[in-house]
């Protein structure tokens, strides 16, 4: 399945030796880790800036943590997958036109499909918002003592002049809201900032959330406090 519905023990099992191996495998190229003394021992919700494919790619690589990525759904599915990179990557990042451009996707694509559904990912599809079934299955894997991570960068919106960072969707802020009333009375949520020219991952100040912090307004103030952190960080750079 593309989801998290479905990850049995058996499977969660077998996908995190797939992930660890993934991890072991791309060591060669793994960024600096910076502030892992930060990063909290319980189970939490971690956000990064996605700085096109690189930043999914280092932020595994370098957190030691099992992390169980939002990932779009598109890119869940034999069908959807290839067409998504040709739009997303081959022409704007690659510079690869047609046919050429199509036949690397189509390869790419059917890889990658086979590679992250075997992580055992939170399928997302944006256009359904708040009824997105991304959030019930990020709330099992947090109850189930796991860590879920979010690039909320929303994709449409201009970037940032400085930093290069897209405004953020209140998706993980309103997940931070759900675990606090459905699931657990405190939870940590912990920026990342993945530096390019440097190739380095900073784990920035954990924010120890509780309900009352997200009350009166408190999603909206959670989602511009954790991206001004982030881009305050990049900055830096």
């Amino acid at each position: 399945m593309a989801d998290t519905e479905g990850c049995g023990r058996i499977r969660l099992a077998l996908s995190d030796g797939v992930y660890w191996l993934a991890r072991l495998a791309g060591a060669w190229w793994r960024p600096k880790l910076v502030g892992a003394d930060q990063l909290p021992h319980e189970p939490a919700i971690y956000i990064a800036n996605h700085a096109a494919a690189n930043g999914p790619i280092a932020v595994v690589l370098a957190v030691p943590v099992r992390l169980h990525p939002w990932i779009t759904d598109r890119m869940l599915h034999h069908r959807s997958a290839p067409r998504y990179l040709y739009a997303d990557l081959a022409g704007p990042v690659w510079g690869v036109s047609e046919p050429l451009g199509r036949v690397v996707c189509a390869i790419i694509g059917h890889l990658a499909v086979l590679f992250l559904r075997s992580l055992c990912p939170v399928a997302v599809r944006p256009e359904n918002g708040l009824l997105d079934d991304c959030f019930a299955a990020s709330l099992s894997l947090l109850g189930q003592g796991r860590s879920v991570l979010i690039f909320p960068e929303n994709p449409s919106a201009p970037p940032d002049p400085r930093t290069g960072l897209r405004p953020f969707s209140s998706g993980f802020a309103w997940l931070c809201s759900l675990y606090l009333r459905l699931v657990g009375e405190e939870l940590a949520l912990v920026p990342l900032a993945y530096h390019a020219q440097s190739n380095s991952v900073h784990v920035l100040t954990p924010l120890r959330l509780h309900r009352a912090d997200l009350a009166n307004g408190g999603v909206r103030r959670l989602q511009q406090r954790a991206e001004s952190a982030i881009i305050e960080d990049l900055a830096r750079e």
